[in-house]
């Protein structure tokens, strides 16, 4: 049954980028990499378009060079290959961030990277002012333990599909959301206390933050790969974190 629902899903994905032209478009109607079956319907859609190419190919032949219909199937070849190559990138990413993820559970001691407003201003003290004082010792708590490299309260976020491959320290009521960037580099996303009750706002705030930051992370996973960039990066933000513990120390209740 697993295998029908793979084969059809397949189809669909491409069925609906088969007459796209637009990069974009393309990109928005692949899969995501958060979809249980990613994988096995991405390599599959690359296969779906190899048998394309290959029946462009055999009626390439079959017209004379240089007529309308040979330069029409020519040009569909051509992107057919572009979409193909779009699915490699894809799928190349996916597998990079399982090996993150992976490679990172072996690195105890970690760089804290903060994410960053489109004005540059440190998403994770806009967090901190907006909450009660009383839980600033319980953030400074959670962010040493990040940084030792202390796993004991950390956990992937599961039961929402759209905030996958996030994971979260809890110390209490406090949260503090967080991507792999590397082996032995974490990216600061956001902090929110939890209530009782958490209401759909609650939820929506942090996807919506997933999202804001998505542009970053991807950047800065690049980045990072130059051993020069990723010290400058981890030497400013270890500035950052200075700065939120010492105003985290200066606020804190007693």
């Amino acid at each position: 049954m697993e295998d029908n629902n793979i084969e059809m899903l397949r189809q669909q994905y491409f069925k609906a980028i088969l007459y796209l032209q637009n990069e974009e478009e393309i990109k928005e109607a692949l899969p995501i990499p958060e979809y249980t079956n990613f994988f096995p319907i991405l390599k599959e859609l690359i296969e779906l378009i190899d048998n394309e190419i290959k029946t462009n190919e055999l009626m390439l032949k079959d017209n004379e060079k240089g007529s309308e219909m040979y330069e029409y199937i020519k040009d569909d070849i051509k992107l057919l290959k572009f979409k193909r190559g779009l699915c490699i990138q894809l799928l190349l990413k996916a597998q990079n961030k399982i090996e993150i993820e992976e490679s990172s559970k072996k690195t105890p001691v970690k760089n804290l990277i903060f994410a960053t407003t489109t004005h540059g201003n440190i998403y994770l003290e806009k967090d901190i002012k907006n909450m009660d004082e009383e839980f600033y010792e319980r953030i400074e708590k959670s962010l040493s333990s990040l940084e030792a490299g202390d796993t004991i309260d950390i956990k992937p976020i599961s039961n929402n599909q759209k905030l996958t491959k996030i994971w979260e320290i809890k110390q209490f009521q406090t949260r503090i959301f967080f991507k792999n960037l590397s082996h032995d580099t974490i990216y600061i996303i956001s902090a929110r206390i939890k209530k009782d009750n958490n209401s759909s706002i609650d939820r929506e705030e942090a996807i919506i933050r997933a999202k804001k930051t998505n542009k970053e992370y991807n950047k800065l996973i690049e980045e990072i790969k130059d051993p020069i960039k990723k010290e400058e990066l981890i030497a400013k933000n270890k500035k950052i974190k200075d700065y939120l513990f010492s105003y985290i120390t200066t606020h804190k209740r007693g």
